[in-house]
């Protein structure tokens, strides 16, 4: 994202919010695998149009929706994607860069140690 400063940030998924909504985005990213790991801060600067955090919803909602805290977040759009993936029918992971670079890395370390 930091190489779209000058551009508009892109997303495919943003623009699936953006015509069809969370909820179906959520829906379909569900019936693919038997797990979502999601970098909402991709969605967020997207559906911002901004690689610049403060344009983004609040620290406080972003990191509310991290643990599927719905009551806190009062943007639309992102309250509605974390009440999605807390009713979807597979486990979903929200969340930013680190629980999808080192983050999922370590977590795919850690269930291979009890095999």
């Amino acid at each position: 994202m930091r190489a779209a400063r000058d551009l508009r940030p892109r997303s495919l998924l943003a623009r699936w919010v953006q015509e069809r909504g969370a909820v179906s985005l959520v829906a379909e990213l569900a019936a693919l695998g038997d797990a979502v790991i999601l970098d909402t801060r991709v969605l967020m600067a997207a559906l911002a149009t901004s690689s610049d955090a403060a344009a983004w919803p609040p620290a406080e909602e972003r990191f509310a929706s991290d643990f599927g805290d719905a009551a806190r977040i009062g943007t639309g759009w992102l309250r509605e994607l974390v009440e999605a993936a807390s009713a979807a029918s597979v486990p979903v992971l929200l969340g930013g860069h680190a629980l999808v670079s080192d983050g999922l890395r370590l977590l795919v370390e850690a269930a291979w140690l009890g095999r």
